[in-house]
């Protein structure tokens, strides 16, 4: 019943916590020192509707965003960057500092045995690669043609291509690994997305045997939810590309 009181009140719908009960306890209210009576002004909701509108939703994320503008400019002023600048001044100074960020990698070692030195002189060809990304738009077909109605006979021979293109992704990772060492290869974030996408498909093609995909006379059974799951995260291979 005073001005501090109240302005708590505000400041506690502003944060949204509890404010439908004190939007009705302020519908309710009458005089000071009388009980409250339900529903005694329903114009006043009018109010509290438009406190949480501007307070809440405008007024709030505009302190926010004052913040992170100010963060954002004492950061710049950190990082050498005046608001003076030129565009292509501020522009090389961001440059600069994320170059500094950068460190270069280290080159692969050399392999010690003929296997390591065949899978360099093979990874590092152009007709490699190629066949790479060729495998890999024919493996996304694949996920492409299989439909719900297909014939055993059309699962059993989906099922012998990606068994095959399972195992020349498995080789390729092979290769790769062989060619720079095992620990080089894994240091990359790429060459460990192309291992898991790799595992991912090696279980979907064991999931596919056990379940009969290989026999015509057993294909084309409902899968189950882990293979078909193993089939969609399979498509991730076009990411490579």
């Amino acid at each position: 019943d005073n001005f501090f009181r109240a302005m708590l009140a505000l400041f506690e719908m502003l944060t949204t916590s509890g404010w439908m009960e004190m939007l009705q306890s302020m519908v309710d209210a009458t005089y000071p020192g009388l009980s409250p009576f339900a529903n005694r002004s329903p114009g006043v909701a009018l109010y509290g509707v438009l406190h949480i509108v501007v307070g809440n939703w405008v007024l709030v994320n505009l302190v926010v965003g004052t913040v992170l503008m100010t963060y954002m400019h004492i950061k710049k002023l950190n990082d050498g960057i005046d608001e003076d600048m030129l565009n292509e001044a501020k522009e090389w100074r961001e440059m600069l500092a994320l170059m500094s960020k950068l460190r270069p990698r280290p080159r692969p070692p050399e392999p010690s045995w003929w296997v390591g030195l065949a899978a360099r002189r093979l990874v590092a060809s152009p007709a490699f690669d190629l066949g790479v990304k060729s495998v890999i738009v024919c493996s996304v077909a694949v996920q492409m043609t299989r439909t719900h109605d297909q014939t055993p006979a059309t699962s059993a021979v989906l099922f012998w291509v990606n068994t095959g293109i399972a195992c020349f992704f498995t080789l390729e990772v092979a290769a790769r690994a062989l060619s720079s060492g095992l620990w080089y290869y894994l240091d990359s974030d790429m060459n460990r997305f192309d291992v898991l996408v790799t595992a991912l498909s090696l279980a979907r093609t064991a999931l596919d045997a056990a379940s009969g995909e290989y026999d015509p006379a057993q294909a084309g059974g409902r899968a189950q939810l882990a293979v078909r799951l193993l089939r969609a995260m399979c498509v991730l291979r076009a990411f490579r590309l």
